[in-house]
């Protein structure tokens, strides 16, 4: 497809025209139209595109200032807590290297809805970079009730822990404990820390097998 096809099939997406013969054999139209999000990153895992659903998702979760702040040629990476930062960026560079998608299982909640999502990363042609799409699995109410916010969160520095998977706060006084508290989620915390609660270390980031030098994350 010539490059001013490009644009015209990408005149929704919104894509760095330098990456456009990156994907010229991806049909751009269907991918603007998906449910699911989807995005593109560079070998350097910067962002370089994005579809619509990528856009519409921030939006309605009070993302504008994220689309700001992590707009196209930010590494995404960065974009995740520090926590993970190293297992993101060992997953992408896998799938660069070895030709294969890579897949895992994500949350993304908002305050009133549990939300599972499938992320599968492609490689691109020549290693040039990596489509990523996300696929909303489950959508419902949450399975845990949900509990207040108060000082019972806060450690002795007045710091609150939270997993950086599920978005749940340590509970204290019991350290095993983790509870779903809604406000924390829809109004930010500034004195926050992160970490990982049992269920989502075992079930999201489980030892690696022998002889597989990926990164695990640590609670």
């Amino acid at each position: 497809m010539p490059c001013d096809g490009l644009r015209l099939a990408a005149a929704q997406m919104r894509i760095d025209d330098d990456f456009l013969p990156e994907i010229g054999h991806l049909d751009l139209a269907v991918l603007d139209a998906a449910a699911d999000v989807v995005y593109f990153l560079d070998a350097g895992l910067r962002l370089r595109g994005y579809n619509s659903a990528w856009e519409a998702f921030a939006l309605a979760n009070d993302g504008a200032e994220v689309l700001q702040r992590y707009g196209l040629g930010c590494c995404v990476v960065d974009a995740s807590p520090a926590l993970l930062q190293a297992i993101y960026r060992a997953e992408y560079l896998s799938a660069l290297g070895s030709k294969e998608p890579v897949e895992r299982d994500f949350q993304c909640s908002s305050p009133s809805e549990f939300r599972l999502y499938h992320q599968t990363v492609y490689p691109l042609p020549e290693k040039h970079g990596l489509m990523l799409t996300n696929h909303l699995l489950v959508a419902g109410p949450h399975p845990e009730p949900p509990m207040g916010f108060s000082s019972a969160y806060l450690n002795a520095g007045g710091v609150v822990v939270q997993c950086s998977h599920c978005r749940k706060l340590r509970f204290q006084s019991t350290p095993e404990r983790w509870d779903w508290v809604p406000s924390a989620v829809e109004h930010p915390l500034a004195d926050i820390s992160h970490g990982l609660c049992a269920y989502c270390l075992e079930h999201y980031y489980p030892e690696p097998h022998a002889g597989d030098d990926e990164p695990r994350p640590t609670s």
